[in-house]
């Protein structure tokens, strides 16, 4: 009896790997977090730029007079995207997105981060939309901003 040799498959390429953060996706995700050059403490981090993380922990009192130049917040956000874009990709390979899913799922990942954002990530590959959509859910927040610009957490939505 002939042994039949049985060679791993080479890793599948996603069908979501030519997409990009469209320039739309790039104007809403600003509009919405809103460019702050300080450090700021946002809900129990501090944080800078368009919801950069500067550290865990509240900010000190030097460093929430901090200033940040428009170029590193860009520089920041530049990298945000790109390391959320590649979460998406590398854990999205079987269910196709539109144009729109992965913008708002660049959003979703550059916020909670992609840790955070991998059970919603595995859901959509799985084809469970729903269950994904249920998941987002547990880090929805609604946040208001004092005169200074900094977000002031108001209460989480179940």
């Amino acid at each position: 009896m002939a042994t039949q040799r049985v060679h791993p498959q080479a890793p599948r390429e996603g069908v979501n790997q030519n997409l990009r953060l469209s320039a739309q996706g790039r104007a809403e995700l600003i509009h919405r977090e809103r460019p702050i050059e300080h450090y700021y403490n946002d809900s129990y981090n501090c944080t800078y730029g368009i919801g950069t993380l500067a550290h865990f922990g509240r900010c000190t009192q030097e460093e929430l007079h901090r200033h940040v130049t428009p170029d590193q917040i860009a520089i920041s956000m530049q990298q945000g995207i790109q390391h959320a874009e590649r979460a998406i990709r590398t854990q999205v390979t079987r269910q196709h997105l539109t144009q729109e899913q992965f913008d708002a799922l660049v959003s979703f990942v550059y916020n909670v981060g992609s840790g955070n954002a991998a059970g919603v990530l595995s859901d959509i590959n799985a084809g469970r939309l729903g269950a994904a959509a249920d998941r987002m859910m547990q880090f929805t927040s609604v946040t208001e901003r004092d005169p200074n610009g900094a977000r002031g957490w108001i209460a989480t939505v179940a």
